[in-house]
């Protein structure tokens, strides 16, 4: 499996990473040709408040001046993001009832987690990217690649270590690094509900490590609660210079980095669309957006409405085999 995986997913690093704004009105027009927006949008997230995804939906929230109006965020939890997602693709499609979600929408879609088609939702924007990290408390008994497959091998099953739930991007890539490391069948995985209850668990005890993002990782390595043993990145990120990447401790797997993005209901009118395109293009390649992303440990990386569509949809079939080979499709 593990060459399977490891060229599966360099397919999804090939995709082109291309903004492309758009170029629309200042302002949309909804339903009975009323000015949009004239009320505040609603974004349901589906995470919980506290871990990565939710924290990088908040950035939006410091804009309302550029949207014309408030961004209220609507957690929606559960299902590695499914939950949200069914609940806007079945939403009125009026432009107030938006997605913030990642790269776990195409992997939900491929599960068969959702009650709708793909093509019932449309992306919008892609705002950012993250990368995977193994975290484990502080206090472990190894602190690399090498020392965590030696621990495995000798103990193997003690090693357990959990995700933001079964089949979110987190779990696929924490079975990729795993297996490229040669430790997956040697490992314990639970998954939890989200991030921040399993960095809860890890300084509790209760479990050896989380699949995360960078996102949630910051202060608890500051505060010498954390360790991280890798990055699932090309280069090791300038803003976490001290985590080494898989890649250069010997690991012989392609990088992949996860998207984040607002989604809306697929029938919502074009000039709406168009809106949000517009707005969100204003603000994700603004210095201001950057500067908040990289201190979240996030990379700003905008893809306008038509590249970000056409990236939806081919994950979803560069996703499919991975997943048939877990057994999770």
């Amino acid at each position: 499996m593990k060459r399977f995986l490891a060229l599966a997913l360099s397919l999804v690093m090939a995709i082109s990473i291309t903004a492309c704004g758009n170029s629309g009105s200042g302002s949309g027009t909804g339903g009975g040709g009323k000015e949009y927006p004239s009320g505040n949008i609603d974004m349901a997230v589906g995470f919980k408040a506290g871990g990565g995804t939710y924290l990088s939906a908040q950035l939006l929230t410091n804009y309302n001046d550029i949207f014309g109006t408030a961004i209220n965020l609507v957690e929606k939890a559960g299902s590695g993001g499914a939950i949200a997602a069914d609940y806007i693709a079945n939403s009125k499609a009026d432009g107030y009832t938006t997605l913030f979600t990642t790269a776990a929408l195409p992997i939900s879609i491929v599960m068969g987690d959702v009650e709708f088609a793909p093509e019932d939702l449309v992306a919008v924007a892609q705002c950012t990217e993250v990368n995977e990290v193994i975290a484990v408390a502080a206090d472990a008994p190894y602190n690399n690649v090498e020392e965590l497959i030696a621990y495995c091998n000798e103990n193997p099953g003690d090693f357990v270590w959990t995700y933001p739930g079964t089949g979110s991007s987190l779990h696929i890539m924490g079975t990729y690094v795993l297996d490229g490391m040669g430790i997956l069948d040697k490992t314990t995985s639970i998954p939890y509900d989200s991030t921040s209850e399993a960095i809860a668990a890890i300084m509790g005890g209760h479990i050896s490590a989380c699949s995360m993002f960078t996102t949630s990782i910051g202060d608890y390595v500051e505060a010498g609660e954390l360790k991280i043993i890798g990055i699932l990145a090309e280069e090791r990120n300038p803003d976490f210079d001290y985590i080494p990447t898989y890649k250069e401790q010997g690991v012989d797997i392609q990088p992949i980095t996860v998207w984040r993005g607002v989604f809306a209901p697929a029938d919502t009118p074009a000039e709406i669309l168009n809106y949000l395109d517009e707005k969100l293009t204003e603000i994700c390649t603004s210095d201001d957006f950057a500067e908040r992303a990289r201190a979240l440990g996030e990379t700003p990386a905008h893809v306008g409405m038509e590249e970000f569509n056409k990236k939806y949809q081919e994950e979803i079939e560069l996703y499919r085999p991975i997943l048939e080979s877990l057994g999770l499709a």
